[in-house]
């Protein structure tokens, strides 16, 4: 028992002996240039010794615990500040901890200290363009924006990065190219741009420029998920919704998609009112329904507008009101929402929260039938049937209930068969060769 303490003596003199030609190394290389190639000069310091240095150059640097700051000035006066990172060496940190238990520290282990030895520092002018280039950026002017944003993102600066990608994926500046975009995502990625990470999720979820993978659209959207994105946790909320690239997980699904909503992004919150409406991973609530819908509703979306819509005229989640419905409806309507057009004539069809108006019905209809909405066309079909605010014209009556049949309307195909009884064989092949003719112009000038 009483060997154990010159045991560890010895142990300690050895590990010192043995370490003798790492801590008598008091001075590590290292290389300092400028990003854009130009000169200047660099003053260096760190808790041990000043220096002052041109710059590019190889110079012998002090190790030292703390990092090593620089004050930078190239030969056009510009100023870049910052300071390099002191780390052990890995093949001295097993010594360095040993000396630490037996307590011997600093004077030793700063020895086993280093400094990267290439160091590259970001030019102060590329800078100043990317401030430049963001600013034309902000204010569209694309073509400029590119040229000045470039440089910053040859030598790294992420922010730059992502743009050049956005601008290449959405065509600002430059023709469109998703591999482009991609390369230039990807590298601000890396770097843990957030914005850049959930574009790459983007970019593998709708097939942009690569072959559509959810896995790797679900990878990205987590990096950035992590980072409190609410666009990438909406969406990584809809791939587990939806089982793609990730396990379906319904109550996953609504926990991401509220960390969304608690930011207010949008879609986070009509994706809500989707999972309680239809109770999935929860049980049904048309209440929460509403209110998840109204958030995006108020924010402008279409889709939610209609939404709300519905569930006044149907009364669900909130007292059934024919006015208010009409005026949801009339508000997506006017963004160009399918189903609400078909919706806002059904309600100036019947006269439902509105004045009667066939007029104002049947372009509202014509409007939905023209992108193939089978339910708009079932509806124009009836109105041609019983001549309202038209004619009455069994042909065309015919030709938009089968187109509507041909969308998928149960109705609509009851309609076209009902009608075609009643028809001379003549009066049904031409009607038949009607719908042939507007199916092949895809709905559009199709009328009477």
């Amino acid at each position: 028992m009483k060997m154990k303490p010159f045991i560890l003596i010895i142990l300690s003199f050895s590990a010192l002996c043995t370490c003798a030609s790492i801590v008598n190394d008091k001075t590590v290389p290292l290389a300092i240039s400028f990003s854009d190639g130009s000169s200047g000069k660099c003053r260096l310091s760190n808790d041990r010794a000043k220096y002052e240095f041109s710059v590019p150059s190889m110079q012998m640097v002090r190790r030292a615990r703390s990092n090593l700051d620089y004050h930078c000035t190239t030969k056009d006066k510009d100023v870049a500040v910052g300071s390099i990172p002191s780390s052990i060496e890995t093949e001295k940190l097993a010594a360095s901890i040993l000396f630490l238990d037996l307590g011997i520290i600093d004077s030793i282990t700063e020895k086993a200290r280093t400094y990267p030895m290439e160091n590259v520092i970001r030019a102060p002018r590329i800078k100043r363009n990317y401030e430049k280039g963001l600013k034309a950026f902000n204010r569209k002017n694309y073509k400029t924006a590119f040229r000045l944003l470039k440089p910053g993102a040859e030598n790294g600066i992420a922010d730059a990065q992502y743009l050049l990608g956005l601008m290449y994926q959405q065509a600002k500046g430059v023709n469109k190219d998703y591999n482009r975009a991609i390369e230039w995502y990807q590298l601000a990625a890396d770097q843990g741009h957030t914005n850049a990470q959930f574009k790459m999720g983007i970019m593998y979820q709708f097939e942009y420029g690569v072959i559509q993978n959810y896995g790797l659209a679900a990878k990205w959207y987590r990096l950035a998920s992590d980072q409190k994105s609410a666009a990438a946790q909406n969406y990584l909320g809809y791939l587990y919704q939806h089982g793609k690239g990730v396990p379906q997980n319904l109550r996953k699904a609504i926990q991401l998609y509220n960390l969304s909503a608690e930011q207010d992004y949008t879609l986070a919150n009509y994706n809500l009112g989707i999972m309680y409406e239809n109770g999935y991973g929860s049980s049904r609530n048309y209440k929460k329904a509403f209110k998840y819908y109204q958030r995006a509703a108020e924010s402008g979306f279409a889709a939610a507008q209609n939404e709300i819509g519905l569930m006044l005229l149907l009364g669900l989640g909130e007292v059934q009101n024919f006015e208010k419905s009409a005026y949801w409806f009339k508000l997506a309507a006017n963004k160009d929402h399918v189903m609400a057009q078909s919706n806002l004539g059904y309600m100036y069809h019947f006269g439902y929260g509105v004045l009667l108006d066939y007029q104002k019905s049947l372009k509202w209809y014509r409007l939905a039938s023209e992108t193939g909405n089978g339910i708009a066309q079932y509806h124009l079909s009836s109105m041609y049937m019983n001549g309202q605010g038209v004619e009455a014209d069994a042909m065309y009556a015919y030709m938009w209930a089968s187109l509507a049949a041909h969308n998928g309307n149960k109705n609509g195909r009851i309609l076209r068969d009902y009608i075609a009884k009643r028809m001379p064989r003549n009066e049904l092949q031409a009607a038949q060769e009607l719908s042939q003719s507007c199916l092949l112009k895809k709905y559009k000038k199709c009328w009477l």
